[in-house]
């Protein structure tokens, strides 16, 4: 059956924590009411900070990794100082029809919205969450390939496992794990092996071909080193990511870049040299890249460009 993913990134609800009146415009109160002065309207607000298990804002992954984001100095039990909200964010797998097979929650996040660095997504928890997102993505894919390839396609029959393992995939926003399992060959006609992992037949390469672009484009514009440390810094790819890497996957895509174009020609016009004059001048622009060479201006300046 084909699925198709529907991603609603939705407010399932508000969780109001406290009671008391609720501000959500302004400060509710501009004194002082903690020893560290952190409130709204403290004179201490930006400097004092409030550490440990007072702060709120966080997010909490349901995949297992733990809390996600990082702290901020808000103190959720002071009555002055506003209520945090709660949010979920979910991945609903659909059938052609419509209809909900799966509702998957992928995070639980709880903000504050008190400050102007409260509002939104921060970069650390923008990046956790695209990684656990695209581990469910990923997951449900391979997981309806692999069962697509589960009977035999030639009789239908159910086929065999053998075994399973592991298999990891490099994608722009993280490293995937993968189940992947080992089938027998149904034995309704001949094949050379005994044995297959259809998973192999989707995975041709562990890295995906959008991270291998980036790395290339970047690596084409500054370093290698820099480009690893970039790449880093704004997307949730694998922390083992590093210059070499991105090196060998850069001479890889130039060299089958290479290839793709076929032999080397020393020219492109046909015919006799003689009569190339005589040829019409092709419509459009011209492009011409030249490695290295000396020119001669008008003023007859001899240079050399590169």
């Amino acid at each position: 059956m084909h699925r198709r993913h529907r991603l609603p990134l939705g407010i399932v609800g508000f969780l109001f924590l406290l009671g008391g009146t609720l501000s959500w415009a302004g400060p509710p109160n501009p004194t002082m009411s903690d020893p560290q002065r952190n409130t709204a309207g403290g004179t201490g607000a930006l400097f004092n900070t409030t550490t440990g298990s007072d702060n709120t804002e966080s997010i909490k992954n349901l995949g297992g990794q733990g809390t996600l984001g990082y702290n901020r100095p808000f103190n959720r039990h002071h009555p002055e100082g506003g209520l945090p909200m709660k949010l979920k964010v979910q991945l609903v797998v659909c059938a052609d029809d419509g209809h909900e097979e799966q509702v998957q929650e992928v995070a639980i996040l709880e903000k504050d919205c008190q400050r102007i660095e409260h509002l939104g997504l921060t970069l650390t928890e923008a990046k956790n969450l695209l990684a656990t997102l695209q581990q469910h993505l990923v997951t449900q894919h391979a997981s309806t390939f692999v069962a697509a390839q589960t009977q035999c396609d030639q009789c239908g029959a159910t086929l065999q496992i053998k075994g399973q393992h592991t298999r990891t995939f490099r994608t722009l926003f993280g490293t995937v794990a993968l189940t992947s399992p080992r089938l027998y060959h149904c034995r309704c006609q001949r094949r050379k092996t005994t044995t297959f992992r259809p998973l192999n037949l989707l995975l041709t390469e562990p890295t995906a071909p959008e991270l291998l672009f980036m790395e290339t484009k970047w690596a084409s514009l500054v370093s290698y080193g820099l480009t690893a440390q970039a790449l880093k810094d704004f997307l949730p790819v694998d922390t083992t990511l590093n210059a070499t890497t991105v090196q060998h996957h850069t001479l890889a895509v130039a060299q089958r870049c290479e290839d793709e174009l076929g032999e080397e020609q020393w020219a492109f016009v046909e015919g006799c040299p003689a009569t190339w004059e005589t040829l019409p001048i092709p419509d459009g622009p011209l492009t011409v890249g030249i490695d290295g060479g000396a020119s001669i201006t008008a003023s007859a300046t001899f240079g050399h460009s590169e």
